[in-house]
């Protein structure tokens, strides 16, 4: 004698599971992409005193300080980082001289550090982006797979 045993399947369950998924997928992303920008601010203001860049007026400090819980919203599910163009300029410059004249920052800057205002000064790069870029992906995996991972657990409830 074989007895018989009848399996019910309820697939209405496993679409609604499926159609949350797809459903709620793109914010999941949106979301990590976020946190992937505001860790790459973060490096970014790491690596500042680590290429001996302080801060004078502060600009630099505190725009990447604001990004690192609010990056910059370049698209839809796309975020970015936003440096001032002199902290470009501080990474990628050519060696050279600056006159120093009169109202000029770097004038004020000179006084402060120096206590006196030569004629002239020797400026040179402080590369810092590259080293933070470096430092962040080795990051973004693990920052993608902890979201991910974060998604699936709350959607299995």
């Amino acid at each position: 004698m074989a007895e018989i045993i009848s399996i019910s399947v309820d697939t209405r369950k496993v679409e609604n599971m499926l159609n949350g998924y797809q459903r709620n997928l793109p914010s999941a992303m949106d979301k990590m992409t976020k946190k992937i920008a505001g860790m790459y601010a973060t490096m970014y203001l790491s690596q500042l005193p680590r290429s001996r860049i302080s801060p004078f007026t502060g600009h630099l400090f505190t725009k990447l300080q604001g990004q690192m819980t609010n990056p910059v919203k370049l698209g839809k599910g796309i975020y970015g980082v936003e440096l001032p163009l002199y902290g470009v300029y501080l990474d990628r410059m050519r060696p050279h001289w600056v006159s120093l004249k009169r109202g000029r920052s770097i004038t004020l800057w000179a006084k402060k550090k120096l206590g006196r205002v030569p004629s002239k000064i020797f400026v040179k790069p402080h590369p810092f982006i590259k080293s933070a870029n470096i430092r962040g992906g080795m990051k973004v995996r693990g920052i993608a797979e902890f979201e991910l991972n974060k998604f699936l657990q709350k959607k299995g409830r």
